[in-house]
């Protein structure tokens, strides 16, 4: 595009422009390029066709599995029986064992108490006193009028128990030797205050 005519074959179009030949309306499309006619004989050869590639052979998928399952051991009925048993025992155990130490206790508490006696600390005796069953006070002095000889030897042989009302009050009884092979009763009351703890005591004559 110009404006003015670059030679021959330029034209000018409706605005005023010139353009060169070949882009006349009237232009023809150049003729198409020549190609020999082909060899007598001659057979277009088809290129081959493109061989796949090697693929590896394909694996069968693997088998699907189901839920896991746990099977829990079942456990032997004589195992469980065996069980209960040795269970029952031990309660029945626990418990006899529990009902004997009650029993027990109030003759253990006079043994304990008559030992310190004879070894002579009335102190020590008099803690194992329930001081709201003695109005004179319990303390050694008490101890050393009741006790004015020593004492050699003792024996306790009889206990009992007895609960009421949520109180628990206990008893033994025996023997005791004094110096000089005087042999007398000896009777003790207690009371259960968490410990077990002498109430009251009565020496024959």
């Amino acid at each position: 595009m110009s404006d003015s005519s670059q030679g021959e074959g330029w034209w000018i179009a409706a605005d005023g422009k010139w353009y060169p030949p070949e882009l006349h309306p009237d232009a023809s499309a150049p003729p198409p390029a020549y190609e020999p006619p082909p060899h007598p004989g001659y057979q277009q050869q088809t290129p081959p066709a493109a061989q796949p590639a090697h693929q590896q052979p394909s694996m069968p998928p693997p088998p699907v599995q189901g839920p896991l399952v746990v099977h829990k051991p079942k456990r032997a009925w004589w195992k469980i029986a065996l069980a209960v048993v040795l269970g029952g025992l031990l309660l029945i155990g626990g418990c006899t064992f529990a009902i004997f130490r009650a029993a027990s206790g109030p003759i253990d508490t006079s043994n304990d108490f008559l030992a310190l006696i004879k070894s002579g600390d009335f102190n020590g005796a008099a803690e194992m006193l329930d001081a709201s069953c003695f109005a004179e006070g319990a303390d050694a002095g008490l101890l050393r009028d009741a006790f004015p000889f020593d004492v050699s030897s003792y024996n306790l042989s009889g206990t009992s128990v007895n609960s009421s009302n949520g109180n628990t009050v206990g008893s033994s009884n025996g023997s005791i030797t004094f110096a000089g092979n005087e042999t007398r009763d000896i009777n003790f009351n207690l009371n259960k205050n968490g410990d077990w703890e002498i109430c009251g005591f009565q020496i024959g004559s």
